[in-house]
This record gives structure tokens, C-alpha cells and sequence, in this order.
């Protein structure tokens, strides 16, 4: 019995030394901070504006007047739509604009989302780093027409997401204060954070104790 119990105590240590080595290397390893919220948001904008100027059937040299849906963070879709109708030539106008009085073309976005939500967190093992999986969006329903004939050109509406994983505890950080739409609810503790881990880890100092005291070498 002494010597399963020593046996036992020595595996006990050896998973100890492990866990304390790779969670030293986590902490200490040079592993890069995922993008921030805005910085996806704006990737994923992008994406988006690319395929409506794309889409809205404007050619090199039009001018166009744009009209945005006055939602949350509008600069972000307002500022790489007009980038994308530049690239192609065009010549964009803000409707506020009085440049944009008597356009001949037109561009209207009626509706955009930004989101981002976040998944119920999990842990990769008992001890491990508590995770949760981002996910970002970006919505456009739009509608391209000349102003002169009333003819519409393009109509559509497009959604560009990302997915990954990042720590819980990394969520602050990766928010803007200043950016409302970059901001979702942060995920509570699981059932294993609030009652289980905590069990767990009385049981295995009990183990630890327990042998350190009745094991002789």
C-alpha cells in the first residue's frame, strides 16, 4: 500500500511540475494579442463597402451623392465606402454635403449593423485559461439609382462575419470606450468556475496533504 501511495505521490508532483511549467510558458511566451473589435469591425466594413461600390453599377468619373443610415458608429461604413467609391473612380459626396446637390447619381445606405457577441466561456482543461468565442459582424442594405431618371441600378444587402477565440480575461482590452458598437456582454462564470473548480482544487491540496504526511519515503 506505501508503495502505490509513494507512487502515487510521485505522479501527483510530476503533474504539478507540468502544469506550473506550461502555465509559466503561457505567461511568459511571445505570443501576439489578437486584433481589437474596431480594428475587425473595420476589416470587416471594408469587405463589405468593397463589394457594394462594386455591386452599385457606378463607372470612372460619376459623381455620387451619399446617403447613410444614421445608425451607431456611422464614420466607420461612411469613411471605407467613400475609399471604395474613390478606387474606382468615382466622385462620392456626403448627402449633408451641398456638393451633393444635384448629383446625378445615387447611393443610398438604409440600414447597417455592427456586432459583437460574445459565446458562453469555456476552459481548456480545470486549470486552463478561461476562453470565449468572438464573434463580429457587419450588415449594409443599400440601394444605387440615378437621380435624373429614377432608374435603380443595384439593390442588396450583404453581412461580412469573423469568428476566433480569445481569453476572457483580454476582453477590456480589446473594446474601445469610445466605440459603442465594439463593446458586447462580457460572459459570466460557468457551473465549473462557480462550484466544481473550487471543489477540485480543495480535493487535490487534500491528496497533496494527506500523502505528504502518511507516505515515507
Amino acid at each position: 500500500m506505501s508503495r502505490f501511495l509513494a507512487s502515487y505521490a510521485r505522479y501527483v508532483a510530476t503533474f504539478s511540475f507540468l502544469w506550473i511549467s506550461s502555465f509559466a510558458g503561457a505567461v511568459l511566451g511571445t505570443e501576439q494579442h489578437p486584433e481589437t473589435n474596431v480594428g475587425i469591425l473595420k476589416q470587416l466594413a471594408a469587405e463589405a463597402a468593397s463589394e457594394v461600390a462594386a455591386a452599385s453599377h457606378f463607372r470612372a468619373s460619376d459623381s455620387v451623392g451619399c446617403h447613410f443610415f444614421r445608425g451607431a458608429d456611422p464614420w466607420i461604413m461612411e469613411t471605407t465606402l467613400l475609399v471604395e467609391l474613390r478606387s474606382l473612380g468615382c466622385a462620392p459626396f456626403l448627402a449633408d454635403s451641398l456638393l451633393d446637390q444635384g448629383q446625378p447619381y445615387r447611393l443610398e445606405i438604409s440600414y447597417y449593423s455592427m456586432l459583437v457577441r460574445y459565446e458562453d466561456s469555456f476552459r481548456e482543461g480545470i486549470f486552463g485559461t478561461k476562453k470565449t468565442c468572438r464573434h463580429l459582424a457587419v450588415s449594409v442594405a443599400y440601394r444605387s439609382t440615378n437621380s435624373r431618371t429614377g432608374e435603380m441600378l443595384a439593390s442588396g444587402y450583404v453581412t461580412k462575419e469573423a469568428k476566433d477565440t480569445v481569453a476572457v480575461d483580454e476582453l477590456p482590452s480589446l473594446e474601445d470606450p469610445g466605440v459603442k458598437s465594439s463593446h458586447g456582454e462580457i460572459p459570466g462564470d460557468t457551473f465549473l468556475d462557480k462550484v466544481a473548480e473550487p471543489f477540485v482544487i480543495l480535493g487535490a491540496a487534500g491528496v497533496v496533504v494527506y500523502l505528504f504526511f502518511h507516505v515515507r519515503s
